[in-house]
């Protein structure tokens, strides 16, 4: 992943919430702005307080960026195109709850215009879809038990099947 890159910046994308260093990890500095972009020019500004954004972070972020290239039809069967609230809704949803609390999770667009970020680990699954309306999809695969809420759920709702599934419960 590039690190030294320009981006346009455009001032209509949100700032997305900070990410934080984790004690001891990166270092803490000053407040620093990262700035990345998406294909269709849409750019995305990220502050923080360590000298730089994790990698694994940033590959993430881009990957999740880089399904704005999808047009509509992706999969040869009428899937949406990749919506911008889905996009910014994910970004925020993994700056909100994964810097330094649990593994990235696997990003892949979904045929309703949303991002689906999925994590696994042995018989456990939680996938989280971010929707073009805001709100969130979940399901949650522990063994032979499947949890699947009732849609729409909120971001809370999300960040506490995140929780849920990094204790192993």
């Amino acid at each position: 992943m590039a690190t030294n890159v320009a981006y346009k910046t455009d001032e209509t994308w949100p700032t997305l919430p900070p990410f934080q260093a984790a004690a001891g990890s990166i270092g803490a500095g000053p407040a620093t702005v990262q700035t990345l972009t998406t294909h269709g020019g849409h750019a995305i500004k990220i502050t923080g307080t360590a000298t730089r954004m994790p990698e694994v972070l940033e590959a993430t972020i881009c990957k999740i960026l880089s399904l704005d290239q999808l047009d509509s039809g992706w999969n040869s069967y009428g899937a949406k195109r990749v919506e911008m609230p889905a996009i910014r809704g994910a970004i925020s949803f993994v700056l909100e709850n994964c810097f330094n609390v649990c593994t990235y999770p696997e990003v892949a667009p979904n045929t309703n215009g949303g991002v689906e970020l999925v994590w696994a680990e042995g018989r456990r699954e939680l996938e989280i879809g971010t929707r073009p309306d805001a709100l969130f999809d979940a399901l949650f695969v522990d063994g032979d038990v499947v949890y699947e809420p009732e849609a729409p759920i909120s971001a809370a709702k999300a960040a506490e099947l995140v929780k849920r599934f990094r204790s192993g419960i």
